[in-house]
């Protein structure tokens, strides 16, 4: 009750005075809390901007993204060694037809030792032309990259022949990855 009687004989300006501070005290507990969230949000803010700006700059006209899809080999997923010898030799076939080289029956040659990359085993297709001209070879070669299955070129070997020098023999060895 003694602390009633206090405020009570207060005069005005002592009240205005605590009025003010409560207030002030209040600002300052604001202030504290609003800008330690004002700092989140301007690095959140940042963050956001910067991300915006990537996606712009994926986002992009759609030729310029063919081109670029263009470029990039295409690839699928490993299957069964069974099903995955099969799709590759069939494509490569293809490929080989495509490009008007005749060549032996491809042979799958199996690696001496049992080497993994990423989980996957590697297979191997071994291919041979004894009669191509050089522009069919740059043909092949270029078209690789639309095999889905193709993992790399492992040999290639171009030999001339001396009787007839536009015509080269070709041994290709590709490889592609099986579960």
């Amino acid at each position: 009750m003694l602390s009633i009687l206090r405020v009570k004989n207060l005069s005005s300006q002592d009240i205005r005075a605590l009025k003010f501070g409560l207030i002030a005290a209040l600002a300052i507990v604001l202030f504290a809390f609003f800008a330690t969230w004002f700092e989140h949000w301007k690095v959140v803010r940042e963050s956001l901007s910067a991300k915006r700006s990537l996606l712009n700059s994926v986002n992009m006209a759609e030729t310029k993204r063919r081109g670029l899809e263009s470029i990039v080999p295409a690839f699928e997923m490993p299957e069964s060694q069974s099903e995955q010898e099969f799709l590759f030799r069939d494509k490569f076939s293809e490929q080989l037809k495509n490009a008007g080289v005749r060549s032996e029956p491809l042979q799958i040659v199996s690696s001496s030792r049992s080497s993994r990359s990423a989980g996957y085993r590697v297979v191997y297709l071994k291919s041979r032309c004894l009669r191509c001209k050089f522009g069919q070879i740059v043909g092949l070669l270029a078209s690789l990259k639309e095999n889905p299955y193709l993992a790399g070129v492992e040999e290639l070997r171009i030999k001339a022949d001396s009787k007839q020098p536009a015509e080269f023999e070709l041994n290709l060895t590709v490889s592609t990855f099986v579960k």
